[in-house]
């Protein structure tokens, strides 16, 4: 979870904790954190982390995805593990649904983590081939896909949280530092 937005809905915060989700750490405002001064980060990962409690569970996923070795640092110097995703549907560019749904089963093996979001930022916007506003307000698409991936998988997989995952020993681990 974002921290700004955490802020803002406390409540859903706890309800997402309640449901027996894991809550982590997305950094307060969604900026790319190698570009961030090192006060910077640990700002950003510091009051996402204040804000969450009691309910995180220290984890950190980067904006983006994007690291360095001194981002990397900062968040274990906070205690923070750092979580990235195997596999995706393009939410935030692909507005078609059935689509989002078909990369998803075509990435997804087991040890995966999913990666979709409930709430696009702007920034979102710059990483498609052409910009399509109206994905970053109507999440539906997503929604959409998500229901047909999950009947998809039904059987199939069983859906874990992250600690859950990392606990099992199954997780996919990919090399996750590229020289710019």
């Amino acid at each position: 979870m974002m921290g700004e937005a955490a802020r803002q809905h406390p409540e859903l915060v706890q309800m997402v904790h309640q449901a027996g989700h894991c809550v982590g750490n997305h950094s307060w405002d969604h900026r790319k954190f190698p570009a961030l001064s090192r006060l910077e980060r640990f700002d950003q990962m510091q009051k996402t982390e204040l804000i969450l409690q009691p309910y995180s569970r220290k984890l950190f996923r980067p904006p983006f995805g994007d690291q360095s070795i001194a981002s990397r640092f900062d968040a274990f110097c906070l205690g923070l593990e750092v979580i990235g995703w195997s596999a995706h549907g393009y939410d935030w560019c692909e507005p078609d649904p059935y689509a989002m749904c078909d990369a998803l089963m075509q990435r997804v093996f087991p040890g995966s983590i999913v990666l979709l979001h409930d709430r696009l930022c702007e920034q979102e916007l710059h990483r498609c081939p052409s910009s399509r506003e109206s994905i970053v307000i109507n999440r539906a698409p997503m929604l959409k896909a998500l229901e047909l991936f999950l009947h998809q998988i039904s059987g199939r997989y069983s859906l874990v949280t992250v600690p859950n995952l990392i606990q099992l020993g199954t997780p996919y681990r990919a090399f996750w530092f590229h020289k710019a």
